[in-house]
């Protein structure tokens, strides 16, 4: 806020005192309200520069106390009547200070109280010594006053201690802001209102008041005051520029907006220009008050400084442009009055500031999704394109919001093939090359919602954006970024456009180096994408199995191990791969892992171990822990293709002797006999060939056949089977 430091000052210089001590005394003792001021004060003894009285500031002599002594002697009794009657109003304390003067003969006190007034508060070191005095009270009294030497002394003392900002919240709260607006409007003198714009103008410092002034009018009284005393017009518009400096809107605060317009059509110098602009940067800047802006017509304000010579005035344009695009419902506005030409035209300023500010109001555009339209099918885009390869590594702020710019056009998918056709990939490579994390963030976000559109996934591949992603996936540590980078392999791979040797030679080992070190996210990212890596067959991906078996171990997340064990019964369809599983003990993570609570997880992990039961040379890594055990409750999941693979899994590890033994010790037969009697030919066949591995040991007949499954093998052979190797 800008506060004046004009004021009305007049310099007295005495070279001796105008009365004798008992002139003054006597004039004193006749005076009630100057007695209640002021104590006893030996004029005589008092240095000039010291003293705080009126009797200082006020020009006797003898011949004023000879006549002021005659008046009172007529006029004493109606004086004291008055000040008692007046001072009844007022509590204890503030007795001393009222001295409202109503009789026709008080005019010439009134001056010289206003003119003693006047003179102490042009001086600074006085002012907090008169307010604390009751100064504002006696002031506002005597603004009432129609004398016009008094409403001029009244508004110069106003102007004076307004500059004291200690003062000016006391100033306003007892009626200050009132009497100036009186003195204002009621005076055709222009000193009176030159002095009140001073006044109001040092009043509109103070926060939390702007919005009193305006409900009382003060910029309709601005317009006012300028119009009739052209001279106050840089004031009134400082007052306007004042009053705006707030961050929330208040009522009637288009009545600025309203006087800013008002003052546009007059001739203004380049200064008041600067503060019409800058008051509108204000108003554009506040909360929802961006929309009545342009409906009451700023732009036209606006717009007529952009081929302006001064530079500041271009800047200041350019900011309330800017301001102007953050509302989201100004922008529909805005794009029916064709902004993006607009902008276009302002790019081409030589001025680096203000081409920022204009790359600043499209990122804002850019938010809408009909502006995201119009700035694809415009010059607008090539624009933005040429600005993020020219970035250099210095120019941080700017590459931040080119690439935000990017980041909101590419989560657009209906306009993203306008992008990628347009080269948006190369735009990214050159932002790719600053050092700065935020910028690289954005650019892989970017990527992320470009790979997300199969439609122009091999377009991308064509333009090695794959390669963008596992570059920045290598070498920035940055947590955030690498999670950004792991979603984007997932999108990557998820499509499964990558040649599988691509996959193999450089999104495989990035995917596994982002896994080490980093959060939990990422992690999850990266076992989604090793689910669908291993779905490429013509890949080898058993590079990627001892990561799987020590995630399966270790994380404590119940997706990232159930992508993990997706991924494990991906690979498990080569021989070599269960091998390399069992080398590394991923038998027993398997194992625990059945007891999630997801189905397909319980899936997944049955499977597994289905196609591990396959290999004879590591059945003595079954016989530890409760791998047979959990096979069996795993037949009760209501699954049949979970059920098939435990039979299939029982099945095969029934042929290994200790095996055997151990599943007899678990009692399997109840679970043997609710399978077998499940409409399924493959599980019944299975069941039975359990049973008859059971059979092949030794004296185990008894067992069986006290545990119920004599029925089951008649009923299966002679009436739900007719597979002849199920009854054999």
């Amino acid at each position: 806020k800008i506060v004046m430091k004009s004021s009305f000052k007049r310099n007295f210089s005495f070279q001796k005192p105008r009365a004798t001590q008992e002139e003054i005394d006597e004039l004193i003792e006749s005076l009630p309200s100057l007695k209640h001021l002021f104590p006893a004060v030996n004029l005589g003894q008092v240095i000039v520069k010291d003293t705080a009285g009126f009797t200082y500031s006020s020009r006797f002599n003898k011949e004023d106390v000879k006549l002021q002594q005659s008046k009172e002697k007529n006029h004493r009794a109606i004086d004291v009547e008055d000040i008692n009657e007046v001072g009844s109003s007022y509590t204890k304390s503030e007795v001393s200070v009222t001295s409202t003067i109503t009789s026709k003969q008080g005019y010439e006190k009134k001056r010289r109280y206003a003119m003693s007034l006047a003179t102490l508060a042009a001086k600074p070191d006085k002012r907090v010594f008169m307010v604390n005095e009751g100064a504002i009270a006696l002031l506002v009294d005597l603004a009432n006053s129609h004398d016009a030497t008094v409403q001029v002394r009244c508004a110069s003392a106003f102007a004076a201690l307004s500059k004291e900002s200690s003062i000016r919240v006391r100033m306003l709260e007892e009626g200050v802001l009132t009497s100036v607006l009186a003195l204002a409007n009621n005076t055709s003198a222009w000193e009176v209102k030159a002095y009140s714009c001073i006044a109001l103008c040092n009043l509109c410092c103070e926060d939390g008041y702007e919005s009193k002034m305006v409900k009382e009018s003060v910029p309709f009284l601005v317009t006012h005051i300028a119009s009739s005393c052209p001279e106050c017009l840089d004031v009134c518009l400082k007052i306007l520029l004042n009053l705006s400096c707030t961050t929330d809107k208040f009522h009637r605060i288009e009545d600025i907006t309203e006087a800013l317009i008002f003052f546009s059509n007059f001739a203004l110098t380049l200064d008041q220009e600067y503060i019409i602009l800058g008051t509108l940067c204000n108003l554009s800047a506040m909360r929802n008050n961006q929309l009545r802006l342009v409906e009451d017509g700023c732009l036209r304000i606006v717009e007529k400084h952009f081929k302006s010579p001064s530079k500041f005035l271009r800047k200041t344009a350019c900011e309330v442009l800017k301001n102007l695009t953050v509302d989201h419902r100004t922008r529909l506005k805005l794009l029916e009055l064709n902004i993006i030409a607009l902008l276009l035209d302002i790019s081409n300023d030589p001025e680096e500031d203000i081409r920022m500010q204009c790359i600043k109001s499209f990122l804002f555009l850019s938010k809408d999704e009909q502006f995201r339209r119009k700035i694809a099918e415009s010059e607008a885009l090539e624009y933005i394109l040429n600005v993020s390869k020219s970035i250099s590594n210095g120019q941080y702020e700017l590459g931040h919001i080119v690439a935000k710019i990017l980041q909101i056009l590419c989560s657009d998918q209906a306009i993203v093939p306008i992008l990628v056709k347009s080269g948006v990939t190369n735009s990214i490579r050159a932002l790719l090359n600053s050092p700065d994390n935020l910028i690289h963030q954005f650019c892989v976000e970017s990527l992320c919602s470009l790979f997300q559109n199969e439609k122009v996934t091999e377009q991308l591949i064509e333009q090695e954006a794959d390669q963008l992603i596992v570059t920045l996936a290598i070498h920035n540590q940055d947590k955030l970024i690498r999670e950004w980078c792991a979603f984007a392999l997932f999108h990557l791979t998820k499509n499964q456009i990558c040649e599988p040797q691509a996959v193999q030679d450089s999104v495989l080992p990035c995917i596994i180096i982002l896994c080490e070190n980093t959060s939990e996210l990422t992690k999850l990212f990266c076992a989604a994408a090793f689910a669908c890596i291993t779905l490429f067959k013509t890949a080898d991906c058993s590079g990627a199995i001892p990561l799987l078996i020590k995630m399966l171990r270790l994380e404590s997340g119940q997706n990232i191990k159930k992508y993990c064990a997706s991924s494990l019964f991906n690979l498990a369809d080569k021989n070599e791969n269960c091998y390399l599983m069992l080398d590394y003990e991923a038998l027993l993570p398997v194992v625990q892992l059945t007891q999630s609570d997801y189905i397909e997880t319980k899936v997944l992990c049955a499977g597994i171990i289905s196609r591990l039961s396959l290999h004879k040379q590591y059945y003595n890594r079954f016989a530890v822990g409760s791998v047979l055990k959990v096979l069996l409750e795993l037949s009760c999941v209501d699954h049949r293709i979970t059920q098939r693979r435990v039979v299939i899994a029982l099945s095969n590890l029934s042929q290994n002797e200790i095996l055997r033994s151990m599943l007899i010790e678990l009692n399997p037969i109840p679970y043997i006999v609710s399978l077998a009697a499940e409409r399924d030919e493959y599980l019944r066949r299975g069941c039975i060939s359990i049973v008859c591995n059971m059979s092949y040991i030794p004296g185990s007949e008894r067992a069986i056949v006290v545990a119920g499954i004599i029925p089951t093998l008649l009923i299966t052979s002679l009436i739900t089977s007719d597979q002849i190797i199920t009854k054999l």
